[in-house]
């Protein structure tokens, strides 16, 4: 295969996703009222991510539409963007979506916006300690007629069978973090609306799923600095470092 030479122009979707971990874990139906409120202020603030409430006694799901330009009708994607689950809240934004483009949200501002909705969450459900924070890009670059196979394989044949897909997931350790990267190759569709309202999806050529995930390492409670690291270190693998690891992949 021929070595890939992505950039970021060839990106297709990208989603940044922040994770918390919490002790103790957050009872939905005990702090109802607080989350509500933070519902609430949340809209006020960002009415771009926070904008469908589904809530129940386990469920605290936010939603919102996204849209190439919100003054005009035109191609939309309805995303989660805030969800509390078992292990804490998760801050979903996106910046790219497949058929809609650029969602407005700016990458250089997603960080100090997640600390802004972080902060507001904590002072609606108090007593609570942060025991870990990641930060998980879900990537999709188009890469045209080119299979990304051997990025993850160097074995195209198992007996007369082609290798048509698979994933490959890295893990590297340092001092205050652990990072994952997951690399799986995966065709394109593109999403056509028909005039009875209903949709038709067709190949649309290849392209390359990268997962970046990074945390801290320890499991211990955390203070801003603490947090800071962490994003910092996250922050630091893109774009130019996972690009460049991923154009200097010829296989295993």
């Amino acid at each position: 295969m021929e070595q890939l030479s992505l950039s970021l122009s060839d990106v297709d979707l990208h989603l940044a996703s922040f994770g918390i971990d919490t002790y103790p874990p957050i009872d939905i139906a005990a702090n109802r009222t607080r989350l509500n409120t933070f519902y609430e202020e949340a809209c006020d603030h960002w009415p771009e991510l926070f904008q469908e409430l589904k809530i129940g006694n386990n469920q605290f799901e936010v939603s919102a539409a996204f849209r190439r330009d919100p003054q005009v009708r035109g191609p939309s994607a309805s995303l989660g963007t805030f969800q509390l689950t078992d292990r804490g809240p998760v801050l979903t934004m996106p910046l790219k979506l497949p058929q809609v483009g650029e969602t407005g949200i700016d990458d250089d501002g997603v960080v100090g916006r997640f600390n802004e909705i972080r902060k507001l969450f904590f002072f609606a459900i108090p007593d609570t300690k942060v025991m870990r924070v990641g930060l998980l890009r879900r990537i999709i670059f188009d890469t045209g007629s080119t299979e990304c196979h051997r990025l993850i394989s160097s074995h195209s044949k198992l007996g007369s069978a082609d290798f048509v897909g698979g994933n490959l997931t890295l893990s590297h350790v340092d001092k205050l973090c652990n990072i994952h990267v997951y690399l799986e190759s995966v065709q394109r569709q593109e999403i056509t609306k028909m005039a009875v309202g209903t949709t038709v999806s067709s190949p649309a050529g290849f392209g390359l799923e990268v997962r970046l995930d990074v945390n801290n390492r320890d499991i211990k409670p955390l203070n801003e600095a603490d947090i800071e690291l962490v994003l910092e270190r996250a922050g630091g693998l893109w774009p130019e470092e996972l690009i460049q690891f991923l154009n200097g992949r010829k296989g295993p």
